[in-house]
């Protein structure tokens, strides 16, 4: 089965009858109904017996991540359903998400078959639920939902959710909607979700005004000996030209390319096995026991590795780590990091030359 995977803002608003009806007037405008129309929207929310991941939710984390399966209506028992692996990172939300049957979905939840081959979106999810095994159907949640997307701005698209419903019971796709309602019947959830900033004629509509400003930083770090060499070298022409001495600085420069030509062949100054001499950077949730997690990846990849440094970052929610690597073979950068991606949320892993660790300028 094919999957899905997306970034973007969402933005909510809990907004009056009038007040919906002033804003799908404008939105209807510049907008057109999305292929579904009018739907009902049924989803399952997964979580541990002790309701870990809501509660880690509840305290507004710089990082959260949660499990649920979708259907646009009700399901017919094996029929397809949407298997989506959402997470938050200050403020960006991702989807990972799968199309597979029914039964398949719920049989594999309750931890009694596979999940099957899906590319490397099932890896997490199937990462994701041993992580958090068991997990249960926590709550059914269903809403009647009007989308609209805009064809010269396809990053943008406004939903209007309204008969927003809840049960702890019953909690399958294949029973019909209903439970208890969250919000007044006159009420509607409104929510703008885009990949850029508001357009503006949609910030006049809600009477607000964004915008962004970004810091650029330079960073340079610092060569190899043989380069630190050639400019000395460099230095030293340019002060006897500098000094008149200019049949010397040739005859200089003449020695300059000469020993840099015998260093280049002979590698002077390059770490022996440098190309795989690399550094490893590792966010992780705080939630994550991270000693030993990543072992028997590591085992695989590389021929040693070392942790470094662990620095907390997004205010004690994430935990940064930093490993010292000399990787087995190159040109398998990809499938490790893929491997690894699995294990910690997705969230961010660079590799980079061992010479650039901690050279920030």
């Amino acid at each position: 089965m094919s999957g899905f995977t997306f970034e973007r803002r969402e933005i909510k608003y809990r907004i009056t009858a009038a007040q919906r009806a002033a804003l799908e007037a404008a939105v209807g405008t510049r907008m057109s109904p999305d292929e579904h129309g009018d739907s009902t929207i049924c989803n399952i929310y997964y979580d541990t017996p002790d309701y870990r991941l809501i509660r880690a939710s509840l305290e507004k984390p710089a990082y959260k991540e949660k499990l649920r399966l979708r259907s646009y209506g009700v399901a017919a028992p094996g029929g397809e359903v949407f298997l989506e692996l959402k997470k938050k990172y200050k403020g960006i939300v991702y989807k990972r998400r799968i199309t597979l049957p029914e039964d398949i979905a719920g049989e594999f939840i309750a931890g009694r078959a596979p999940l099957g081959e899906h590319g490397q979106i099932g890896r997490e999810i199937e990462y994701f639920a041993a992580f958090y095994a068991p997990l249960l159907p926590a709550v059914h949640l269903s809403y009647e939902r009007r989308a609209w997307f805009s064809r010269e701005e396809p990053d943008l698209r406004i939903t209007f959710d309204k008969n927003i419903r809840f049960r702890r019971e019953d909690v399958s796709l294949t029973l019909p909607a209903g439970g208890q309602r969250i919000l007044p019947e006159s009420e509607s959830l409104l929510e703008i979700k885009t990949a850029q900033s508001l357009p503006l004629w949609l910030a006049a509509q809600l009477d607000a005004l964004a915008g962004t400003f970004s810091l650029v930083r330079f960073r340079s770090v610092p060569g190899t000996a043989r380069e630190i060499l050639a400019v000395f070298l460099s230095m030293a022409a340019g002060l006897a030209c500098g000094m008149g001495c200019v049949a010397v600085a040739a005859v200089f420069t003449l020695l300059i390319c000469l020993v840099y030509a015998v260093l280049s062949r002979s590698r002077f100054g390059e770490e022996k096995n440098g190309d795989k001499h690399r550094t490893m950077n590792i966010t992780v949730p705080e939630s994550l026991e991270y000693a030993g997690a990543f072992d028997d990846i590591f085992e695989t990849y590389t021929e040693s590795h070392r942790l470094v440094r662990v620095k907390t970052t997004g205010l004690g929610s994430l935990n940064r780590l930093t490993y010292d690597i000399m990787l087995r073979r190159t040109g398998e950068e990809k499938a490790f990091i893929d491997a690894l991606r699995c294990r910690n949320g997705n969230l961010e892993i660079s590799l980079t030359q061992h010479a650039a660790e901690g050279c920030e300028l």
